[in-house]
């Protein structure tokens, strides 16, 4: 009957530090910190109850079992919760109102004043176009000019 209950004492102690290394190695992860330790937490008391039955002590046995349990069921109940969906949408506050108005008519401005710099900028560019146009068409007046002066002379015929 001892060896029976050694040899059950660490098949159920090999897992329970198993798990509680695994809740480690999961805590270390900034993702999963918080599902690690209370993983660790939960097989913390499966170790308790391990070593109950390795010394053969019921009180640490049933302890640790009863600890088990209900660090599982708080362990279960925590991920229910946690999972969720939290609703964050509020009832609009007159505060949020005036904000959301606020941003309405600052975006209207901002449309206006766009289409009022591409229309300025629209302009200046014709102006520039219709100079450089005039330029053009001055320079070659004059080397027309030019051109008919020197093959006819300056009397103009």
């Amino acid at each position: 009957m001892k060896v029976l209950l050694t040899i059950l004492g660490v098949l159920l102690l090999v897992p329970s530090v198993a798990g509680a290394v695994f809740g480690v190695f999961m805590a270390l992860d900034s993702k999963m910190r918080r599902a690690g330790l209370l993983f660790v937490l939960w097989w913390v008391p499966g170790i308790v109850a391990s070593f109950g039955i390795l010394i053969r002590d019921p009180a640490t046995f049933v302890m640790g079992l009863v600890c088990f349990v209900v660090a599982g069921l708080a362990l279960l109940l925590e991920e229910r919760w946690a999972n969720k969906p939290v609703s964050r949408r509020r009832a609009p506050t007159a505060d949020s109102q005036r904000t959301t108005r606020q941003n309405e008519i600052n975006d209207q401005s901002e449309e206006t004043i766009t289409e009022r710099g591409e229309e300025v900028v629209t302009e200046q560019n014709e102006e520039a176009v219709t100079e450089q146009g005039e330029e053009a068409v001055e320079e070659r007046s004059e080397e027309a000019v030019t051109e008919h002066i020197t093959k006819h002379g300056d009397d103009g015929s």
